[in-house]
């Protein structure tokens, strides 16, 4: 789609956005091993992610396996980008809730949505901070 742009109906607001991400697509299509390297570090992040989801769900008491967590999770998390909350929270907890209804009750999801957020977002950014410093020379 970036490399059709120009014939596409783009609106004049994403001009700009589409002309970086075709630059950028062109400098992994240049390095196809850089390209390589990126996609596994995003697979195995994603694969992380799942393996703690599934642990959370362990400690909470229930078993979901990761076959199901790997459907599911994923949309949780793209629903939780959307716009309304800080960070997701809520709004990825409630797709949680909706999204694992069947597989455990709504107080160990709920439990699982909490530790995830926790684990994810708050402690990484806690951990994050001296690293901010460091790269803001504070």
């Amino acid at each position: 789609a970036a490399a059709l742009s120009d014939r596409l109906p783009v609106p004049s607001r994403f001009v700009e956005k589409v002309a970086r991400f075709s630059v950028a697509i062109n400098l992994y299509l240049k390095r196809p091993g850089v390209l390589c390297q990126v996609m596994s570090l995003s697979l195995l992040h994603w694969a992380l992610a799942m393996v703690l989801v599934v642990a959370f769900f362990k400690a909470s008491g229930t078993e979901v396996s990761f076959v199901e967590v790997a459907m599911k999770l994923p949309l949780a998390i793209f629903i939780g980008l959307i716009p309304i909350t800080l960070g997701g929270i809520g709004t990825r907890d409630a797709a949680l809730l909706m999204v694992f209804a069947g597989s455990a009750n709504p107080e160990q999801i709920l439990a699982v949505g909490l530790l995830y957020t926790f684990f994810t977002y708050i402690l990484m950014g806690i951990v994050g901070l001296p690293f901010m410093r460091a790269a803001l020379k504070l």
